[in-house]
């Protein structure tokens, strides 16, 4: 890790930290940088004090919710604790911004940018300072790294991931922000994740931990390709809040009067939610034989309920036809075991329905049996994530008797994987836990593909993960076709699990590059009692979603 002079190519980083000290999330992405390859840095010590919140301008009741906050929601590991550098960086050639006494942020002047030129830095991650402005954004090739919560850059900026919590803003969102030589201000990636509803550190600590997952990603795609990649160009002055969410924002530290409003409300909404609701609620599964011809638009009103049995719920509906009849695939939740296992029913033409029948049952938890064809022959992926494989069952006796014939892969945490079969290649859309952070499920979409879907020898994308978006990432049910166009249904789970699903277009999907856009939406909006869905499939015959709705207590 020491800073050498250069007889080959690597990449230069600084690290800006403040005083010596950096937060437990920034120390945790340097830990990961320094196990990569081909890197070398050098710290940059420097002192700001606007970096952390002015507790002299806290009112004494949120300075109370804060701590009680800490207590109560107490988690394994602080991202926002303090941690002392010097410990872990001795090798690395310190340069001390505190020794010249001069303004970072003065245009006119060069010094501290000539002085940094000799590490020949490739670009600086800003760890320590609130802004970078003036001749210093020039110190590095391609500019300065900041990692932004949503609200950080106004110029009150609110306390982090609190407004968001207090007035139900469904995410809380980040950005990587690149500012350039020229001291422009650039979007290399946007991330958010769902907002926890009571706890400010829960947040605080999930939109962090996102950090130190796409951090190190971010610098080791860099070091392989040599480039950093900028999805939008933005003024410094428009790096602003969402537009559509502003109206939630304060901007402000709240005082006590409102401090305490916002203890109160934060209570009896979870003194409603445990009161009132079972943790669990119930999936059911729905059919209409009312198929539109375009597999976009979703007749709701038609549908129809599904039997199911007492103490269990259904969901996850994968659909085959089979000789006339609709064989309907589910995930069925014994709430006694508190797992699920893979059953199947059917449904014929005039909508009698079979019982239900398990078929494929593991000591852990499984789900979203996707099944398909080849070769005459049907086979399912169910979701065994808790088992850390992508499990492949086929079937002997169709429909209902079924073998495991092999892991496609292991020691995955994985999500609804789904296959589709595209220019000769098997294309493996799952959802990866990458970190293996339980809050995290939902945001990333991993890309594989193969020429044979049996070998067990998988690519992954060179842009995994290619979703990362809690509104899109996670699958919803087969990909399909339709006038000349792909279709990738996927679940937005921004909130909540399962809200609604999304139609997102694939415009480009090759062993290189991966582009979509979202052209529709369904929502639950056709009964009040509907709070999700999240799977949609369909056959020759019918169409069958799942619907959510909550149990109550009472």
């Amino acid at each position: 890790m020491t800073f050498q002079a250069l007889h080959m190519k690597m990449t230069n980083i600084g690290i800006i930290v403040n005083n010596n000290h950096v937060k437990a999330w920034q120390h945790l992405v340097i830990l990961k940088l320094f196990r990569l390859e081909g890197l070398q840095f050098v710290i940059i010590n420097t002192s700001d004090s606007s970096i952390d919140n002015d507790t002299t301008k806290q009112s004494v009741v949120y300075m109370l919710h804060e701590k009680l906050d800490k207590k109560i929601f107490r988690k394994k590991f602080n991202f926002n604790k303090k941690i002392d550098i010097k410990s872990f960086t001795k090798e690395i050639p310190v340069f001390d911004l505190n020794s010249f006494g001069i303004d970072l942020f003065n245009s006119e002047n060069d010094s501290i940018a000539e002085y940094l030129h000799k590490y020949d830095l490739d670009f600086i991650l800003n760890f320590g300072l609130q802004n970078c402005g003036g001749k210093f954004t020039q110190a590095a090739r391609k500019g300065i790294i900041s990692y932004i919560l949503d609200g950080e850059n106004v110029a009150n900026p609110y306390p982090p991931c609190y407004w968001e919590m207090v007035k139900s803003v469904p995410k809380i969102g980040a950005s990587l922000i690149l500012t350039d030589f020229d001291g422009k201000n650039s979007v290399l990636l946007k991330v958010s994740l769902s907002t926890y509803p009571n706890s400010i550190h829960i947040n605080r600590d999930q939109i962090y931990k996102l950090a130190v997952l796409i951090i190190p990603r971010l610098i080791k795609k860099f070091n392989t390709s040599g480039e950093l990649p900028v999805n939008n160009t933005l003024d410094s002055s428009s790096l602003e809040v969402e537009t559509q969410h502003a109206e939630n924002y304060d901007f402000n530290l709240p005082g006590s009067f409102v401090a305490i409003k916002n203890i109160g409300k934060l209570f009896f909404r979870f003194l409603s939610r445990n009161l009132f609701y079972k943790e669990l609620g119930l999936w059911s599964v729905l059919y209409t034989q009312n198929r539109s011809s375009d597999l976009l638009d979703l007749q709701l009103n038609t549908f129809c309920y599904l039997k199911y049995k007492k103490g269990t719920f259904i969901a996850d509906p994968f659909i085959i036809n089979k000789e006339g009849i609709s064989y309907i695939f589910i995930e069925e939740y014994d709430y006694k075991k508190a797992k699920g296992h893979i059953s199947v029913t059917s449904i014929d033409s005039q909508g009698n329905q079979s019982s239900i029948q398990k078929i494929i049952e593991n000591p852990f938890h499984m789900s979203y049996p996707f099944v398909f064809e080849v070769d005459g022959t049907h086979y399912i992926i169910p979701e065994t994530s808790s088992d850390h494989t992508i499990q492949l069952y086929r079937c002997i006796d169709f429909p209902g008797k079924w073998e495991f014939q092999q892991n496609l892969m292991d020691n995955i945490n994985a999500k609804d994987s789904t296959l589709f079969y595209f220019d000769k290649k098997w294309w493996l859309f799952t959802s990866v836990n990458d970190a293996g952070i339980k809050e995290l499920v939902y945001n990333e979409l991993f890309l594989y593909y193969s020429d044979d879907v049996f070998s067990g020898k998988w690519q992954s994308h060179p842009l995994n993960p290619i979703v990362t978006d809690p509104k899109l990432s996670r699958s919803a049910g087969k990909i399909f076709q339709q006038d000349g166009n792909i279709y990738r249904p996927s679940q937005d789970c921004l909130g909540n699990y399962g809200n609604a699903i999304n139609f997102c277009k694939i415009t480009v999907l090759n062993e290189h590059n991966y582009e979509e856009v979202t052209v529709s939406k369904i929502k639950p909006d056709w009964d009040s009692k509907l709070k999700g869905l999240h799977t949609y499939n369909f056959d020759d015959q019918f169409a069958v979603i799942d619907v959510f709705q909550s149990r109550s207590k009472i």
